[in-house]
C-alpha cells in the first residue's frame, strides 16, 4: 500500500518513515513501533500523539503499526 521514500528519525520505542501510497501518490508519515508497548501509561501516549498529530496536519497521516 505504501513505498517507503526516506527514514525520518529513531526513537527508543519506534521509526518514522516518509513514504507515498502506491494509489494516489499522497505523502504520509509512517511510524512503526519496535519495542512493544509492555505498560498502559507508554501506550496511553502512543495514542494521544497520533491523535494530536491527525489534528495538527489533516493532509498527512500517522499511521500507528505494533
Amino acid at each position: 500500500k505504501y513505498i517507503l521514500t526516506k527514514e525520518l528519525g529513531t526513537g527508543a520505542d519506534s521509526i518514522v518513515f516518509r513514504a507515498k501510497e502506491r494509489n494516489g501518490g499522497r505523502t504520509v508519515a509512517l511510524k512503526f513501533v519496535i519495542n512493544k508497548c509492555r505498560n498502559n501509561i507508554l501506550q496511553m501516549n502512543m495514542i494521544r500523539e497520533i491523535q494530536l498529530m491527525r489534528r495538527l496536519n489533516e493532509v498527512s497521516s500517522m499511521l500507528y503499526k505494533a
